[in-house]
């Protein structure tokens, strides 16, 4: 692989948020002209989906389009109780740095139009998704021969030609600390042969900071009030976390013999 030819496709960052709660019609568009209004830009959608007779699934969309780029915005809830999803999604991103910026104000805006005693975070999560050229002409050539280290001869027992392959990983969730709260987050790593160029990979790193962290296997949790993790920081901090993780950990991991 080389290194330097990694780009960033897409960058998702999301809070859940309680308790549970339905926007009507004249909230959400209360949203949408607060996040116009702090991005300086009109240019957003504005799509409002209300709850129906049945349940309170509820959603609050808007999307602006630059060109190839795309910054979509969207608070829905899933109904019976469940949290309420703040999600922000840019898509091809200019500039990722810029994309964070447009992240954190439109985050501001939201929270400071809903009212943070509305909407207490509960959850975080920054999905990093990337694309980088494989060395050769072939992804799943380059993950068979020089990450699974597989011999021609295994190779022929698969079957006909190769044509997806893929890793992945998940490491789980730990307490933060009182010097950095977003340490130990939950981290899943996947690489594969990406659909639409072959010969390229596809690298998607989602790392998640619960409340609390989850106990596998069954166990129970005890509760320290000390340890329960906070979310002061803005949604930039997150999204940097996970790409410094892509940087420092998943890329030298591929850049392997």
């Amino acid at each position: 692989m080389v290194p330097t030819s990694y780009s960033t496709r897409a960058i998702v960052f999301a809070y859940l948020v309680g308790p549970p709660r339905i926007l009507t019609r004249q909230e959400g568009a209360a949203i949408h002209g607060a996040v116009c209004e702090k991005l300086g830009d009109d240019d957003f959608s504005f799509q409002y989906t209300p709850p129906s007779d049945a349940g309170q699934e509820f959603s609050v969309s808007m999307t602006r389009k630059r060109e190839r780029e795309e910054f979509t915005i969207s608070i829905s809830g899933a109904g019976q109780g469940a949290p309420t999803r703040v999600l922000f999604h840019f898509v091809w991103p200019a500039a990722v740095q810029i994309a964070t910026e447009d992240i954190d104000q439109a985050s501001e805006a939201i929270f400071a139009q809903v009212g943070e005693e509305g909407y207490g975070r509960v959850l975080a999560e920054a999905r990093i998704r990337g694309r980088a050229e494989a060395a050769g002409d072939s992804a799943a050539g380059f993950l068979t021969k020089r990450i699974f280290h597989f011999s021609d001869g295994e190779l022929g027992t698969l079957g006909s030609r190769l044509s997806f392959a893929g890793i992945r990983y998940e490491t789980d969730a730990a307490d933060a600390t009182d010097e950095d709260s977003l340490a130990n987050p939950k981290r899943m790593v996947t690489v594969e042969v990406l659909r639409d160029d072959p010969r390229c990979l596809y690298v998607e790193v989602m790392s998640q900071w619960p409340q609390l962290p989850g106990v596998s296997g069954g166990g129970t949790i005890e509760i320290n009030p000390s340890k329960i993790r906070t979310f002061t920081s803005p949604p930039s901090n997150y999204v940097q976390n996970a790409i410094q993780y892509t940087e420092d950990v998943v890329l030298p991991l591929l850049d392997r013999s």
